[in-house]
């Protein structure tokens, strides 16, 4: 009698009870996890970065000054004084409140700015135009050389009566809102040809030495007094690459914590994927007990089909 046919065997028949393994728990999943946090610090640290980089290109900008208690008349006097002698005189023939004129003091005062390179008029500003304390001290501030910012409201050409160093004429514009208190600007003669810019709508940057201020009828027929700058620097402002600089400049605390909270629920959330796999139980098929009656008898089976058939009894 032949023995029954053995059952073909499956292939992986000994994982086919196993749990199929989470991809959450998976070595695979782990690494990108790793590498995703990495990335997630990397664009920060990259942010904060050039956050930095770009803060450090205006960190030398002046500060608004202090309050500080208003001069003494003897203060203003000697200061009054000191004004005769500087810029080789060019502020003894001209005072605050006057009109537009081009006295040989002015034109002095613009052959000597013209003459500065633009890194020596950087490197000698120390003040930031303060509006009402320009208007309400203005000898503290003639002969400084200052930074203002704003809004150029218009600006045009206006020619002098001789060239000076190759200059023919000025550019006189008017600089609105460089800080809430300025409704009426500050008035500003560059001496260079300044970029493009879009009247009304950009944002500058100028420098220069203040000369004095100055009494004038505006396009409504009022009469306005305003700070006067001879400007040697003009720079137009991009207002869109400033501000993330000044947001991670004010936020760099925040910046750096949340970095190291990227960086440490990346940590928490590997340990929490590794443990729990470690933990989950393995499910194996255990290999069938061994029947040896049935392998008893296969082998009897066998050696009765080599013996041939028994002699009857």
């Amino acid at each position: 009698m032949e023995s029954p046919p053995e059952r073909p065997r499956r292939p992986f028949e000994h994982l086919r009870d196993a749990a199929p393994e989470s991809f959450v728990g998976s070595t695979e999943f782990q690494r990108i996890l790793w590498f995703a946090g990495l990335a997630a610090f990397l664009a920060l640290f990259a942010l904060w970065v050039l956050g930095r980089e770009q803060a450090a290109s205006v960190e030398n900008q002046p500060a608004a000054e202090a309050a500080r208690p208003p001069p003494t008349p003897a203060e203003l006097e000697a200061r009054r004084n000191e004004l005769y002698g500087a810029f080789e005189g060019a502020l003894s023939d001209s005072a605050n409140g006057d009109d537009f004129a081009e006295t040989p003091g002015y034109l002095r005062l613009v052959t000597i700015v013209a003459s500065f390179s633009p890194d020596e008029v950087h490197a000698r500003v120390r003040r930031r135009v303060d509006y009402p304390k320009a208007i309400a001290e203005p000898d503290l501030w003639r002969g400084e050389f200052v930074t203002a910012r704003g809004l150029m409201s218009w600006m045009g050409a206006e020619k002098l009566s001789r060239p000076i160093l190759g200059i023919h004429d000025v550019w006189r514009g008017v600089l609105t809102d460089p800080d809430p208190d300025a409704p009426d600007g500050i008035v500003i003669d560059l001496v260079t040809d300044p970029p493009p810019f879009e009247e009304r709508s950009t944002v500058v940057d100028v420098e220069g030495v203040f000369y004095r201020t100055v009494k004038f009828e505006n396009r409504r027929g009022e009469i306005k007094e305003a700070p006067y700058l001879i400007a040697r620097n003009f720079r137009v402002v991009d207002t869109k690459e400033t501000r993330p600089a000044s947001f991670l400049r004010d936020h760099t605390g925040a910046t750096l914590i949340g970095m190291a909270v990227v960086f440490g629920l990346t940590r928490l959330l590997m340990y929490f994927f590794q443990r729990r796999n470690r933990k989950r139980p393995v499910s194996r098929t255990r290999p069938a007990a061994t029947d040896f009656h049935a392998m008893f008898e296969k082998h009897r089976r066998a050696e009765d089909r080599r013996a041939g058939p028994r002699p009857p009894a």
